[in-house]
């Protein structure tokens, strides 16, 4: 072409014959056919406005550029042959179109309607070696085809994108980082294979989801996005996962790593929230930020694995397959606990345990499990500490210096009860034991290490229950004269200095100055008291729900002075509120058995205490009980979901579930987003959510007030 060209009709280039178009525009209104070679020598523009066939010839960009338009609503082929050079194809007919399975470099699809690829029964790929555009109004649809895409440069998306069951791969060898438009289809699987070492792809803002992930080499970048990934996440050994500020990545599948997890900034920006059950790994993971959660809806395992933030939001549980260190705040977000076995879970120097509770803690039931903390400077730490089913924390200070402990509480008495004379418990007891070292059922201690460094500790514990360690002892009128710390020396129990303060129902203990010795590890509470009987002699306190009460029985052997005793009922050991009463037997020695019942237990566990009142108004409680009562809850349904407007919510109780209920909507983050007065009768229940206001995202619907406890449920507004 020596100018600009426009055919008013058809244009064809025969067999033999070549068009090149230098940096001239040809546009054809009529059918353009292409037997010999039409050749993008320079940044010339072919504007092809109705049907296109190139086949048996060749189509090759060969300058610095080059547009071919694509008008029409039929394009048979782009040639036998097709060379992509640095030139861009544009399908911008204004309708339906088919996209050939081709290696392009610039693709863009333009105008309107739905472009798709063709069905020809076989899986093929559209290539794109640089930039892929889809503009507003446009739609390009690869799972009509059965095909998949693969893209080297940026991904624009400004229409629609569908790619059911397809893969879409960002590969590549530049280094310089791409730039992807949102993806949102969680059936497409998504491949980051890019052959430089500094090569990758950031999503731009808005909710991904995806199938199987797999960064196979260079860097995926979330963004400050949330981004689902439903089955396999593999990040190999040259692949990076990045999770900024503002970035949350929900593996709902399986994530195995042995590449990089980078948290793109500092302290808690980022989560990480992986939800299967599986065994997650986590390649190098960046230490120094980022939230690391667990809240599968099974049990899941926390590997050897040195995070910034761990958030338990798993009410199964968490259990360890490794040793594991937390270097920023552990935080116990749901009521479940953290089970050791016999590793170690270790608090780094600047890092906190948050919302411990007996309903949440670290269980070191194995004697080999333990919580460790490492102290960088005089400093004070508790160690939340229990066996699965009671919480019996533990504060040390330490005196200076960089110290690591690690600790353990045993809710059996130690295997030796010895005690030598003055000055060791002199006629005394330690926890498991009375004045004669006769067997009891119950005791404590507490294994202390010393692993690093040399400071000292102090030890102190507080308590708001006689039963809680042990300081009622077997004393009618205990006091707290003669509590003490007491250390195992490999042969007996010596008494550490230490002072009580408060009463045995509700006081603490703390050592008078810092343990410097703790090569024999062995802790515990101990009374310099002799032997004497208890008030009254319990021989059994028991229950069970049935028809949602509870029934609570206890037996007792024998009484002196007893008034009467209180019922107490507690959802989490430490708040309870009083049931009832039943009178006392005064003095018998006769076995009396008595019974109370709870009409109106929660949902759940419920946690009963016993208090028994002498006639001089001395009180003593035991130890509570713990019995379930679960209500049913049927046909609990959430529809539409996702929705972008309204929800309806529908079950079927067994009880009425009382006044002031409140239906509240919450965030990932525990934030409550949205709260809505309800009334909840016996049978169905059937009411209306609004959500058009609040963005995008995960939601959780909690009820508040019931009487029986009804489950969260997940929603998620689009």
């Amino acid at each position: 072409l020596q100018g600009d060209v426009s055919v008013a009709n058809d244009l064809k280039i025969f067999s033999g014959n070549e068009l090149n178009l230098g940096n001239n525009t040809i546009t054809v209104a009529g059918f353009s056919e292409i037997l010999g070679v039409l050749d993008f020598d320079n940044e010339g523009v072919f504007d092809a406005n109705a049907a296109f066939d190139a086949t048996g010839g060749t189509v090759q960009f060969t300058g610095a550029g080059g547009i071919l338009k694509l008008g029409g609503a039929t394009v048979t082929s782009l040639g036998a042959v097709f060379t992509e050079g640095t030139g861009t194809v544009d399908y911008d007919y204004a309708g339906g179109q088919t996209v050939k399975l081709r290696t392009y470099y610039n693709l863009r699809m333009k105008e309107s309607g739905t472009k798709i690829t063709p069905n020809s029964g076989a899986t093929g790929t559209i290539t794109v070696s640089n930039d892929l555009t889809i503009d507003a109004g446009v739609t390009l649809d690869i799972a009509n085809g059965n095909d998949n895409l693969t893209v080297q440069g940026d991904y624009d998306n400004n229409g629609s994108f569908t790619g059911t069951d397809q893969t879409v791969t960002f590969s590549g060898s530049s280094s310089s980082g791409e730039t992807v438009s949102p993806i949102n289809d969680a059936t497409v699987d998504l491949i980051v294979d890019k052959s430089d070492a500094n090569g990758g792809v950031t999503f731009e803002s808005g909710t991904c989801s995806f199938d199987n992930v797999t960064v196979t080499d260079g860097y995926l970048d979330i963004g400050a996005n949330t981004f689902t990934a439903d089955e396999l996440i593999t990040i190999s050994a040259a692949g990076t996962l990045k999770i900024p500020n503002g970035g949350t990545f929900n593996a709902d599948g399986q994530l195995t790593t042995s590449g990089t997890i980078d948290f793109t900034g500092t302290g808690s920006e980022g989560d990480l929230i992986c939800s299967n059950t599986s065994a997650n790994t986590f390649g190098t993971m960046d230490a120094a930020a980022g939230t690391v959660t667990f809240d599968g809806s099974g049990s899941q395992a926390i590997p050897a694995e040195t995070f910034f933030n761990l958030k338990n939001s798993n009410t199964n549980g968490l259990t360890m397959s490794g040793n594991a260190t937390v270097e920023g705040e552990l935080n116990f977000n749901v009521a479940s606990d953290i089970t050791t076995g016999a590793n170690t879970l270790t608090i780094g120097t600047g890092g906190s345990i948050a919302n411990a509770a007996a309903d949440r803690h670290i269980n070191v039931d194995n004697t080999s499990g333990y919580l460790g903390k490492t102290f960088g400077s005089a400093s004070a730490f508790t160690f939340p500490v229990g066996n699965g089913t009671i919480l019996r924390p533990i504060r040390l200070t330490t005196s200076a210096g960089s110290t690591t402990f690690k600790l353990r509480y045993d809710d059996n008495r130690y295997a030796s009860g010895a005690v030598g004379s003055s000055g060791h418990f002199s006629g005394g007891h330690i926890s498991g034991y009375d004045g004669s070292n006769a067997d009891v059922t119950k005791g404590y201690y507490y294994d202390i290490q010393r692993t690093s460094g040399s400071a000292n500790a102090s030890l102190y514990v507080s308590w708001t229950s006689a039963d809680d360690y042990g300081t009622g002892g077997n004393v009618y009128n205990a006091d707290l004269n003669g509590i003490s710390w007491g250390t195992w020396t490999g042969s007996q129990w010596n008494v550490v200095a230490s002072t009580a303060s408060g009463s045995i129902n509700t006081g603490n203990i703390t050592t008078d100055a810092a343990v410097s010795d703790f090569s024999n590890f062995y802790f515990t509470l101990g009374s310099t008291d002799g032997e004497n009987n208890l008030p009254i002699d319990l021989l059994s306190f028991s229950g069970v729900c049935v028809n949602n009460q509870t029934q609570l029985e206890f037996v007792v052997a024998s009484q002196v002075n007893n008034e009467y005793f209180t019922i107490e009922r507690s959802k989490n050991i430490f708040e309870w509120e009083v049931l009832g009463f039943v009178n006392g037997g005064g003095t018998t020695n006769e076995e009396v058995t008595y019974s109370f019942t709870d009409i109106s237990p929660t949902s759940g566990d419920n946690y009963y205490r016993l208090t028994q009142t002498d006639i001089d108004g001395t009180t003593k409680s035991f130890s509570p009980i713990v019995v379930a009562c679960e209500s049913r809850v049927d046909d609990y349904k959430i529809y539409p979901n996702p929705t972008n407007t309204t929800a309806t919510i529908e079950f079927n109780l067994e009880y009425y579930q009382g006044n002031n209920i409140q239906l509240n909507i919450k965030d990932l983050n525990g934030s409550n987003k949205k709260s809505i007065p309800v009334e909840l009768s016996r049978g169905y229940n059937q009411f209306t959510i609004d959500m058009k206001e609040l963005p995008k995202g995960f939601y959780i619907i909690e009820f508040t007030g019931t009487k029986n406890h009804i489950p969260e449920k997940k929603i998620v507004k689009i």
